[in-house]
């Protein structure tokens, strides 16, 4: 090491916080690159806790009990999880342990709670629909009686999807502002312009503030509109409206000062014009690290992992992806107890990974929410993964055994 840069982890200590299945290839690369590895959550059963050197159970969604694992360990770094709010938690424990690879707390909860990024993004010409804050539901309610449907109503700080809804009509507001005060942490919720178009995502490397690398996706949903059920790659998203959303990542960046590392949101394309309406500086969920990786050959887990430790990235390069790749995620069409997948033979060779979350005998108890299972296809043409995506919740399916469905799961005994 001629340049005297540390170059791995030999010797160090990293808190991932968080310890779900989504984490598992960020975890894996830090071992990779010799970390030891703590991880922290709440289910001492999540499936990423084997994975790592040690475990403690604890909230990662308040500062104060990351701060706890972060002293507990003796780390000299923290990498926010894939859990919704640990961007924000973690770096308020960096901050005060003295550690400056993360963004500043204030940086974080500006860019990760939607009422205050929202009035940020009015400020400074960001691609973010028409937004308005409330802290009421009665304010609420009298402000939107003059409101053009139709509108996204939802929490100011929560994240995934939860207490989101889109009213196309005045007999659902009520409703839609009560459920999204419900999931609002800081009391505040954001009415948002509906936007009609294609769903997409974009994940993207900053380093010294530059896009260093991106990756962008098409989505698709199932049953619940606000869980991305897939995404496929190549997108179609235009190569001009892929710009635009380098350069206003890169603006955020010089604006908010950003530190190096993961940089994800979800876009909204209408026309020819990109729309953010969501970003976070976290791990993605359901296992988009891998998709990154079958996608485009580049071991975007090792660049997350070391840009949130100051190691050196500089071998991360832009490139295009490389064939065709699905990622899907299984979601069941009801509650029961889960018994198995089906594949249908027609797309078995297709499957290149599979990550099974339920085993059989699980409750299903919240089909709408509850993930079962993520798969990558691989298919040797734009065409075939067309023909076979459009059909794919029927070529792959999620079998349930039928009967009533007891609060303590007694109906889904093991066999």
């Amino acid at each position: 090491m001629g340049n005297g840069r540390v170059t791995s982890g030999a010797g160090r200590r990293l808190l991932i916080a968080s310890s779900g299945y989504a984490d598992i290839p960020v975890i894996r690369a830090a071992k990779k690159l010799g970390f030891y590895v703590a991880v922290m959550g709440r289910d001492a059963g999540a499936l990423g806790i084997p994975y790592a050197d040690a475990y403690y159970q604890a909230d990662n969604s308040i500062e104060q009990q990351v701060l706890e694992a972060a002293r507990r360990f003796k780390v000299d770094s923290i990498s926010p999880g894939a859990a919704g709010r640990t961007a924000v938690t973690c770096s308020y424990a960096s901050e005060l342990m003295g550690f400056d690879h993360l963004d500043p707390f204030e940086t974080a909860r500006l860019l990760h709670c939607k009422d205050a990024f929202s009035r940020f993004a009015e400020g400074h010409g960001i691609l973010w629909p028409r937004s308005s804050v409330f802290e009421s539901p009665s304010a609420a309610l009298e402000a939107l009686a003059d409101f053009r449907l139709p509108l996204v109503i939802k929490p100011g700080d929560s994240s995934g999807g939860r207490g989101v809804s889109v009213v196309t009509c005045p007999d659902q507001l009520r409703g839609a502002i009560a459920r999204s005060f419900e999931y609002s942490r800081n009391g505040r919720i954001v009415v948002q312009d509906f936007v009609p178009g294609s769903n997409h995502g974009f994940s993207c490397i900053l380093r010294r503030g530059r896009v260093a690398f991106y990756f962008v996706d098409d989505e698709y949903y199932y049953i619940n509109r606000f869980v991305v059920a897939g995404a496929v790659s190549p997108s179609s998203v235009p190569a001009a409206a892929v710009d635009q959303l380098v350069q206003q990542v890169e603006k955020m960046a010089d604006l908010l000062g950003l530190r190096d590392g993961i940089f994800h949101l979800q876009f909204v394309l209408r026309g020819a014009t990109p729309y953010i309406v969501d970003i976070c500086r976290r791990i993605p969920g359901d296992l988009y690290v891998s998709f990154v990786q079958h996608a485009t050959g580049e071991d975007y887990a090792s660049a997350i992992v070391k840009s949130f430790t100051g190691l050196p990235f500089d071998e991360l390069r832009p490139c295009s992806p490389r064939g065709f790749v699905t990622r899907h995620v299984v979601l069941s069409d009801r509650n029961g107890c889960f018994r198995g997948i089906w594949i249908d033979p027609s797309i078995q060779n297709n499957v290149i990974e599979e990550f099974t979350i339920l085993r059989p005998g699980d409750l299903i108890s919240d089909f709408m929410w509850q993930r079962v299972a993520i798969i990558f296809l691989q298919y040797d043409s734009a065409d075939e993964m067309r023909k076979k995506n459009a059909m794919i919740h029927r070529l792959i399916r999620v079998m349930i055994e039928d009967g009533p469905v007891y609060s303590d799961g007694s109906n889904c005994a093991r066999r």
